[in-house]
Parts: structure tokens; C-alpha cells; sequence
């Protein structure tokens, strides 16, 4: 397969007598660095493609040019996603670390998309793509159906002074957006930021906030189905979402998943039917503060429309009229969920934060509070370390309300083995993602007053994060403490990324320090304290039998046990601890 794609690509090239110098090129999965030379613009040969899809191109400039000089330092994103419109070579669209904190501000137009593409970002807070208040940003042309995903970037001030969208218009595609904020956009008409027709949508952890008015909604779903989950849509001069379908042939579904709607100008969901089959359905979900009406619907024919509450949802008004629909369990209708002002309250994109009496705390659903896929969501809007569920209970909207400190869930000693014949790692698990640092952890062997600070690394899994903690050093023989008895201390100075103290004896209240005893004593194969015929009989099984090697045994560090591992053995037989 690849000797044919090579061939095609190269075969392909030499119809073309010019060559130009691409630049690099980097494969996704093991960032192989590989050089790309091209033909014609709609050519692409690599002299080592070794895979038929994962490959980037990286963005190291923040110039709006597009001028075919793709040295380094002068790839524009312009010139990027003309390359990746030209070759089914380019999935992915990177930027370079020197542009953290930089914005591109386009002077040419909008940018346009005519293929499958990921667009990654930097961090919504480190990248910047504006439209300068004078043109739309990105816009999805020709026809077919793509796959295009744009991650961890801010689309800001795009304008489209004709028409619709004044970030991103797509017509037919399947588009997602994960943490990712559109604000200050405008349009002359339809969507102020976002407009899918056709096709699907899917958002997930971020924030379409401030964006101007004139539009039909800051988001405008025509005959497409979308998702929106963990997400603020708040403060837009026009609605926040709004549903057209004006064929009876035509069908809208949008589905809302721990979502905050507010403060929008015009109102929060609008839903304009002409007979066909529009569908909204909504859980765990905020809204509050929108001028005319939380959820509104109008049209020539809305025989077709269905609004389902999930269940769990807070409304500040009770939809009536058209809108009118059931209430489902935890349903929260006419009530003021208390929100604190839109604010950057940590992580990439801004929520707005639950006061501390809100009665959206502890009010949601946890088996609600899944993703597109069904999946248990493990953080709110803001990511990892911020968990989704604080307590027992998930709030409702895109914010989780917490005020409880991080607890240790678990330790163990050497990967849970029962063995103490060496000591060379311990392994805490918390339950919450957290930030650490090596101080955070003291080992003292009882008796001593010798601090001892291990080397730290860290690990999130499942929405937790997991220290393992190791020993360096020639005090460390064979990188294991030595014999006696220890006490750990995880010292009260963790704090999550909410500010919270770390609640060392898992008692609820946030503060105190955690301590953990345990031993170490060589020979010891079953952790009983004692080295005796038991541990003997294991001991001589791995003696000297590469085959039957157990490093628990291994004293000295050097990979066999034989007559030096013996001798350490034989002066603890008969010791207990």
C-alpha cells in the first residue's frame, strides 16, 4: 500500500516540472519528521511517507500571507490550509510553540476550508484567529462531505458583512468544536458566530459568549443535527441558538447535555418549523436570563416540533405558547439559578461560576451527564481538573460547583504486591486531577529525622491523577529504600485547580495532611514482617535461574540473583520487623 501511494504521489509530481519546497512535514503518530517537495500546488511528493493518514503541518507564523515561501518561521495558516486543500496528504493543522500567546488576524478574506481537516490550537487562552471586525474566519466551500474539527482556539471578531456567520459557516458537513471560545463575531444576517446547514455539529467544553447582534442566533442550525455538551452560550446580542427549517422535507435535531444558556439578548433558543421534523432535547441544563423567552417557537407549520426535557434542568421562566412542554424529573422551572457573571473561574474557556447557595448544586443527574457517545463525562466545561461530578451529585449546567478538598484514594507499595524484600515505588492515586511537585511528598524512616523527597511523576487517569513516586540516588541501592520502618507524609500544602486544600484524613473538610506507614525488610516475599523457610523457598526457587528471576530479590540492583543477593539474604533469615 505504500509503494503504491508513493508511486502516485511521485507519479503525480513530475506532471508538473515545477518544484517547490514545501517545508516539514510531521507524522501524528510518532512524530516521525518527514520532507515534503511540492509539484504543482495540488501535488504533494513525500520522499519517506510511511503512512496513509495522521500527517501535519505546522503553522510558525502569525502573517496572513500566502506568498509560497513555507521556510521555517514562514508557514502562515493561510498557506496551511491551502496545502491541505491541495493534498489528501495533510489531515491536521498544527501550531508552532512560538505562537503561544499570539493572534492571526486575517487581511485577506476568510479562510476556506475545501477538505477533511483537525485543526489543532494552542489553548483557547494562547491562540488568537481574528477576522479584525472586517471578514468571516473560516468557511467550508465546495461541495461534498468533510470531517473538520477545530480544537483549543479562540475565533474572534469575524465579520461577515453579506451574509451569515462571522466565524465559521458549514454547508453539509460533520463540524466539531472542543474547547473552543467564539466571541465578538458578527453578521449581517442568520448566525452572528456559528451557521451548520445541512450537515452536523458537535461542541463540547466551550463558550460562545459576546458575540454581536443582527443575526438570528450566536449558533444556527438549518436541517442539521447538533450536540452541545459542557458548554456557555451567554451575553450574545442576538438568541443563543437558533433552529431553521424551512422545507417540509427538512428535519433539526439539537441535543443539550450540561449546558448554560443566559444573558442572551434576544432570547435562548428559537425554533422556526415549516412541517418538518424538528426536535430539541435538553438535561442538565441552565437557562436563565434571556431577554424573550428561554425557549420559543414560530413558524407556518410546527406540527413537527418536539421539545423534551430530559430531566434535571433549571429554568427562570416556564416556556408557554408554542414552546409549551412537559416538565421530567428534577425539572427546576421559574427559579433563579443564581449565576455569578460570566469570568475566566480557571481552565481554557469562561463559565459562569454557581453562587454558593444556588439551587443548581447537587441537582443534576449523574447518568445524564454523559457525552455524544454516551460516556460518563469526567470534567465540567473547564477540563481536567475540574471534576464534573464534586460530591455525589453533578450540578446542573456547564460548571461544577466545589468546595471539597482532594483526597487520596488509594495507596499502594510496589504495584500492590504483597512483597517487602525491596521498597522501589509507591503509587497514590487521588481523586481528582491535581498539580504536584516532589515537595509535596516526605518519606522519614522512623527514628530518623532525615527527610527524604522522592522523584516524582505524574500521571491522569480517568479523571485522576496518579503520583508515582520513585528513588534516585546511590543511598538508593538497587533503587530501593532500604530496611526499616517509614512513614509517608502527603503534606496539607496540595490545593486543587479550584483553590481547595487538600483533606488529608478524608473526613469532608478540606485541610490536614495524610500519613502512611509501611516497612521495608529485605528477604520479606510475602509482607509478613519476618524472613523465614517461606521466604527461603522462594528465594532459592530464583537463585542463580534467570528464568525464575524476581527483582524483589535482586539486592544490589545488578539483574541475577546469586551469592551477593545470598549473603543479604542470609543475615536477615530469622529477622523480624
Amino acid at each position: 500500500m505504500y509503494q503504491k501511494m508513493r508511486d502516485a504521489f511521485q507519479t503525480r509530481s513530475r506532471r508538473n516540472a515545477r518544484s517547490r519546497r514545501v517545508g516539514q512535514f510531521e507524522r501524528l503518530e510518532n512524530r516521525k519528521v518527514m520532507t515534503a517537495t511540492l509539484g504543482s500546488v495540488n501535488d504533494l511528493a513525500f520522499a519517506n511517507l510511511e503512512a496513509e493518514v495522521g500527517n501535519v503541518v505546522r503553522v510558525d507564523s502569525a502573517t496572513d500571507i500566502d506568498d509560497g515561501d513555507f521556510s521555517t518561521g514562514n508557514l502562515s495558516l493561510r498557506e496551511a490550509i491551502r496545502l491541505s486543500n491541495e493534498s489528501d496528504a495533510i489531515d491536521t493543522i498544527a501550531f508552532h510553540q512560538s505562537l503561544s500567546g499570539s493572534t492571526i488576524t486575517l487581511t485577506n478574506g476568510q479562510l476556506e476550508i475545501r477538505g477533511s481537516v483537525t485543526i489543532e490550537g494552542l489553548g483557547a487562552k494562547e491562540l488568537t484567529i481574528s477576522g479584525g471586525g472586517q471578514t468571516r474566519i473560516f468557511a467550508e466551500v465546495g461541495s461534498g462531505k468533510r470531517i473538520i474539527t477545530i480544537n483549543d482556539v479562540t475565533l474572534a471578531d469575524g465579520n461577515n458583512l453579506t451574509g451569515a456567520a462571522g466565524a465559521f459557516f458549514s454547508n453539509g458537513s460533520d463540524v466539531t468544536f472542543n474547547r473552543v471560545v467564539m466571541t465578538g463575531n458578527a453578521a449581517r444576517n442568520n448566525a452572528s458566530a456559528l451557521e451548520i446547514a445541512f450537515g452536523k455539529l458537535t461542541i463540547n467544553d466551550s463558550a460562545i459568549v459576546n458575540n454581536l447582534g443582527s443575526g438570528a442566533g450566536a449558533l444556527r442550525l438549518q436541517d442539521s443535527q447538533g450536540t452541545i455538551t459542557n458548554t456557555t452560550i451567554s451575553g450574545n446580542g442576538t438568541r443563543a441558538i437558533s433552529l431553521f427549517s424551512p422545507f417540509t422535507s427538512g428535519a433539526d435535531r439539537l441535543s443539550l447535555t450540561n449546558v448554560t444558556i443566559a444573558n442572551n439578548q434576544i432570547g435562548g433558543i428559537e425554533i422556526v418549523g415549516n412541517a418538518g421534523e424538528m426536535l430539541v432535547e435538553y438535561q442538565n441544563t441552565i437557562f436563565a436570563g434571556n431577554s424573550g423567552g428561554n425557549i420559543v417557537a414560530r413558524g407556518n407549520n410546527l406540527a413537527g416540533v418536539s421539545i423534551v426535557s430530559q430531566g434535571h434542568n433549571l429554568l427562570d421562566d416556564t416556556p408557554s405558547g408554542d414552546a409549551a412542554h412537559a416538565t421530567a424529573t428534577g425539572d427546576m422551572r421559574g427559579t433563579d439559578p443564581l449565576l455569578a457573571p460570566l469570568a475566566d473561574n480557571n481552565g481554557p474557556t469562561p463559565t459562569h461560576a454557581l453562587m454558593a447557595n444556588s439551587p443548581a448544586i447537587n441537582a443534576g443527574d449523574n447518568d445524564l451527564a454523559v457525552d455524544s457517545n454516551g460516556v460518563p463525562l469526567n470534567f465540567d466545561q473547564r477540563g481536567e481538573g475540574f471534576a464534573r461530578v464534586s460530591g455525589d451529585t453533578v450540578d446542573i449546567g456547564a460548571f461544577e460547583s466545589d468546595n471539597s478538598g482532594p483526597q487520596v484514594e488509594s495507596i499502594s507499595i510496589n504495584g500492590g504486591q504483597a512483597q517487602r524484600s525491596s521498597v522501589r515505588e509507591i503509587t497514590v492515586t487521588f481523586n481528582e486531577v491535581i498539580d504536584l511537585k516532589p515537595t509535596d511528598f516526605v518519606i522519614e524512616k522512623l527514628g530518623s529525622r532525615v527527610p527524604i523527597i522522592p522523584t516524582l511523576s505524574t500521571t491522569i487517569v480517568s479523571g485522576k491523577t496518579v503520583a508515582t513516586l520513585t528513588f534516585e540516588g546511590e543511598e538508593f541501592v538497587g533503587g530501593s529504600l532500604a530496611d526499616g520502618r517509614y512513614e509517608l507524609v502527603i503534606t496539607d500544602a496540595i490545593k486543587d485547580r479550584s483553590g481547595n486544600r487538600f483533606d488529608g484524613d478524608n473526613d469532608g473538610t478540606p485541610g490536614g495532611a495524610r500519613f502512611e506507614e509501611f516497612f521495608r525488610l529485605y528477604g520479606d516475599i510475602n509482607g509478613d514482617r519476618t524472613v523465614n523457610i517461606i521466604d527461603f523457598l522462594f528465594f532459592r526457587r530464583a537463585f542463580n535461574d534467570p528464568s525464575a528471576f524476581d527483582d524483589a530479590f535482586d539486592a544490589n540492583g545488578d539483574s541475577v540473583i546469586n551469592i551477593l543477593d545470598f549473603f543479604q539474604f542470609r543475615g536477615r533469615f530469622g529477622k523480624t520487623l
